[in-house]
């Protein structure tokens, strides 16, 4: 295995570093952290060098701030080498200069978190995406997104900038938005970009997959392994077309998977995890107080999405607002919802084709087959390699309780550069791109009228390749799968298919578009509703949009407004005194008054009042609810919560359910939550008492006197006359014994009943004569 690297040093001049110069190499890449799974892994990935210098070639060469751009090659025969880009590095520090330097170097992802997110100029509202690209573009990285469901995930809208964000590095804010989208962050191997992925989950979904089962069960040998029938000759179709059908794909469906079979050591869990769940909890909400200052509201709420089990949690993510927590925890679970890996390390052969991401195989001594995938790479060029997949055990996952970690941080020591367009961050990029990335591959295919179909891909095959050029007579396009799909092209009609252009200019007859905006978002024009909007400091005629406005408003005297308001003022009633506008009337008639937005609304006609939005004596209500901070009514029901130390939880609820087993039959439910400690009904004894005395109480845990998962009275109870039945345990049988009437001063019995029978019937005495 061979390596080298290009340095790009501060001054702008270059260095090549070959096998002489290169001691070694190793690199650490991940999207997710060791321990855990993470939802928005935003893992600063480390490249560290060690220079041969016992010559002081390096001694006058100054690494600091250099940028660094490894590969690593392996030979494929005497002449011919093939070579992987393996990310782009920034030079931290080197270490010392003697016999050989180090340098330790971070991926182009540290960038952002040396940009505080106060800078990022994003203008709200706006979409996940578009808060990813700004953060980056602040660091002068371009931003892509090569996976269609990851960039609709990228859509979803942040309303408002929210509270307290300005206080974190653009690294920060970045991973929080690719949390709330379901994707994760990570250094482009092949390109000088910053791009958001996920885990191809349809590598192993698009098969089926048989389990054998394992010889040492229980009772029979391989009971527990998957069954499948392989149906019957005699059908009344075609033989065994009753059988269990299995795919298990194309000859080539394995291109894209990582493959491990050797290795050195192997550790792998006992058990598949599989995403049952979504749990997300929102922020608090923040309302504006008096004093105009923004202040913390009501307790951010918890929302889960799915089932109870192996659940990813999400909290504390800033962009996720007050009321939000539903709908991200729902676009979370539609696509991760389902995914099965299982948690692994493996030391095996170095294979640098291998990427953060990747689904893989991986097959044990006894020919055992599990599927996940790689979430951490570290590779030390002829040495070892070590893949991970990170996660909590699905036991230790199932309550939920720690949320996905989605931050790396490195510590920034340079000054940051100026800011750049979006066209000279690309065309930086394509400029790192030309210089730095290898060469082409060259395929003709010939037709059978002799014309040719011409192939340019990154490896010696077109099977093999990732990156695919083909040239036809009538369309030019480019493959990132291996030539499955090509979604970048030019026909030759002139049709373009690109996912961005920069350009200085653009000069079109027509332009089909959504909405047009400046970098910043200030001005903008949706094509699709018409709506127009123009910053403050825009200039119509020569004249700011905010001058013309004002000079509008100026114009107005409180006549030319309270004509038009009464229409020259043949509409009585209304006028204006003071500055203020007056309705003053004995009698008024109208159909309905309602807001601008349709959430309130009174028929006068009818007397119909209408409300889904506002509060009425300290009650909140909503479109569905209405809530206090100990009450929530909906249509499940009137849920209950209580407060202590700070925290609130759920008491319980108060509703209507069906009977488990059938549905048809209903009733009314008084529902303890499992946090809470009892249901009592109590009694005041006096006017002045502060407590309420416990008469019939049911206990779920132990509490005071009272004993857990018991029902206890507090006072008589009279049956009045009805039957007490299935008690238990309780004994049935006659007691014979003898009963004293007369007890002497000295304790002894002078007198008694001898014949005594006592009847218990389910531990009860029902009877009793002597």
């Amino acid at each position: 295995m061979l390596a080298k690297a290009t340095v790009t040093l501060s001054d702008g001049s270059k260095l090549d570093l070959t096998g002489s110069d290169l001691k070694g190499m190793s690199y650490e890449q991940s999207t997710s952290s060791d321990r855990s799974f993470d939802i928005g892994g935003a893992v600063v990935g480390k490249l560290t060098l060690t220079l041969e210098n016992f010559d002081h070639r390096f001694d006058g060469v100054d690494f600091t701030g250099a940028g660094v751009v490894p590969y690593v090659g392996v030979a494929l025969g005497p002449t011919s080498t093939e070579w992987v880009r393996k990310g782009s590095y920034a030079v931290d520090q080197p270490d010392a200069y003697g016999d050989e330097v180090q340098l330790t170097c971070y991926d182009i992802l540290s960038l952002l978190s040396r940009v505080p997110y106060s800078d990022v100029k994003t203008v709200y509202p706006t979409y996940l995406g578009k808060i990813i690209q700004d953060c980056c573009e602040s660091a002068g990285i371009t931003f892509g997104v090569d996976d269609d469901s990851v960039s609709r995930a990228l859509d979803y809208e942040v309303p408002v900038r929210p509270s307290g964000t300005d206080r974190l590095s653009a690294l920060q804010v970045a991973a929080y938005a690719a949390q709330a989208a379901g994707c994760f962050l990570r250094s482009d191997n092949a390109s000088a970009r910053i791009v958001a992925g996920w885990y191809d989950i349809g590598a192993f979904e698009g098969e089926s997959w048989l389990d054998g089962g394992t010889y040492e069960t229980a009772d029979t040998p391989y009971s527990d392994g998957d069954v499948a029938d392989g149906g019957t000759f005699g059908t009344t179709t075609t033989p065994y077309s009753d059988g269990t059908r299995k795919d298990g794909g194309t000859f080539d469906g394995n291109q894209n998977l990582a493959v491990i079979v050797h290795y050195k050591s192997l550790t792998v869990g006992t058990d598949d995890a599989v995403v049952t769940g979504i749990q997300v909890t929102a922020q608090n909400e923040v309302v504006v107080g008096s004093d105009g200052k923004e202040q913390n509201g009501r307790d951010g709420e918890t929302a889960l999405a799915g089932n109870k089990g192996y659940v990813l949690s999400v909290s504390g993510n800033p962009l996720v607002l007050y009321g939000q927590a539903s709908s991200v925890a729902h676009a979370l679970y539609s696509r991760i919802g389902g995914m099965r890996f299982r948690r692994y390390t493996v030391d095996a052969l170095p294979d640098p084709s291998i990427e953060p991401g990747d689904p893989i195989v991986l097959q044990d001594r006894l020919s055992r087959v599990y599927r996940s995938y790689v979430t951490s790479v570290s590779l030390t060029v002829n040495g070892s390699m070590t893949l991970k997949c990170g996660g909590a055990t699905p036991a230790r996952n199932s309550s939920a309780s720690a949320s996905a970690s989605t931050q790396a941080v490195v510590a920034a020591r340079n000054e940051l550069k100026r800011e750049r367009t979006s066209r000279e961050i690309a065309q930086s990029n394509l400029q790192s791109m030309i210089d730095e990335s290898g060469g082409l591959y060259q395929t003709k295919e010939t037709q059978s009228d002799g014309s040719t179909v011409y192939y340019l891909h990154d490896k010696p095959t077109v099977a093999a390749s990732k990156t695919v050029w083909k040239m036809t007579a009538s369309a030019f396009g480019v493959s990132t799968d291996g030539g499955k799909t090509y979604s970048t092209g030019l026909t030759a009609q002139g049709n373009a298919i690109l996912n961005r252009i920069y350009a200085i200019g653009l000069d079109a007859t027509h332009i089909t578009a959504g909405t047009i905006s400046d970098k910043y978002g200030y001005n903008r024009w949706n094509l699709g509703t018409g709506e127009f909007s123009l910053a403050a400091t825009a200039k119509v005629g020569g004249q700011t949009v905010s001058s013309i406005a004002n000079d509008a408003v100026n114009a107005q005297t409180q006549q030319s407004v309270f004509n038009k308001l009464t229409n020259n003022g043949q509409t009585q009633g209304i006028y204006l005194s003071g500055g203020k506008l007056y309705i003053n009337a004995t009698y008024m008639k109208a159909g309905t008054i309602s807001d601008s937005s349709g959430k309130n609304s009174w028929n006068l006609s009818t007397g119909y009042l209408s409300t889904t939005y506002g509060k009425i004596g300290g009650f909140t209500i909503s479109s569905a609810s209405i809530y206090n901070d100990i009450m929530f009514l909906d249509s499940s029901g009137l849920s209950l919560k209580y407060t202590y130390g700070g925290t609130t939880k759920k008491a319980g609820l108060i509703g209507v359910n069906s009977y488990h087993g059938d549905a048809s039959r209903f009733g009314l439910n008084f529902d303890l939550e499992y946090d809470a400690d009892y249901m009592t009904w109590a009694w005041r004894e006096t006017s002045s008492s502060d407590t309420y005395e416990m008469k019939w109480t049911y206990a779920s845990k132990s509490l005071g006197s009272f004993s857990a998962d018991t029902l206890s009275a507090g006072c008589d109870i009279d049956m009045r006359n009805h039957t007490i039945k299935n008690i238990g345990n309780g004994v049935t049988q006659t007691v014979s014994g003898v009963l004293p009437t007369s007890i002497g001063s000295g304790g002894v019995v002078t007198n008694y009943y001898s014949n005594l029978k006592l009847v218990f019937v389910n531990g009860i005495c029902t009877q009793c004569w002597g």
